[in-house]
């Protein structure tokens, strides 16, 4: 299965990136970017009109509302599966272009009405607030968190808890 392919490509290229193997993960990353149709932007002007951009989309789309009950399509969820490992995997080597991955799976994951998506989406969002500071950023943070916990009852995945449970001690000790 190619789609099965993709994603384990992409497991493995999070692995490179936290066993701190840059170098391997970074051949393995641009080619499967490449399959999805994505870049990473080497100017960091482009990256962050990028992500400014996508920020703003993901604003107006949490404004619309996801659809709920909606049947996943294969494509949709391999693709937010994709994200999401690559997101985590880069964004301890290069933040900002981890975040825009970030971003494109939270959009993707409102647009799909796809609670575990949503949850992961929405507590690591609470976990950077929280991180950032600020009495605004920290009530931003308890309701995105909320939102997460919200949508993660609706699942039954582990690893959705389980990162639940590490961006919350994380926001408890950022909050410290």
């Amino acid at each position: 299965d190619p789609g099965e392919a993709i994603k384990l490509r992409a497991l493995g290229v999070e692995s490179l990136f936290r066993c701190a193997e840059h170098a391997r993960a970074l051949e393995h990353l641009h080619p499967l970017l490449n399959a999805l149709g994505l870049t990473l932007w080497r100017r960091q002007s482009i990256a962050l009109a990028t992500l400014l951009s996508l920020r703003g989309q993901l604003w107006l789309q949490r404004r619309r509302g996801a659809e709920r009950g909606r049947e996943l399509s294969p494509e949709a969820r391999l693709r937010m599966d994709v994200l999401w490992s690559l997101g985590v995997g880069l964004s301890l080597y290069d933040p900002l272009n981890a975040f825009i991955l970030q971003v494109r799976h939270a959009l993707l994951a409102e647009q799909q009405g796809s609670p575990e998506h949503i949850a992961l989406a929405r507590a690591t969002e609470s976990f950077i607030l929280a991180w950032e500071g600020g009495e605004r950023n920290r009530r931003q943070s308890r309701r995105a968190m909320a939102a997460a916990e919200e949508r993660a009852l609706t699942t039954t995945d582990p690893r959705v808890r389980a990162h639940l449970y590490v961006m919350s001690a994380g926001i408890a000790s950022a909050e410290e």
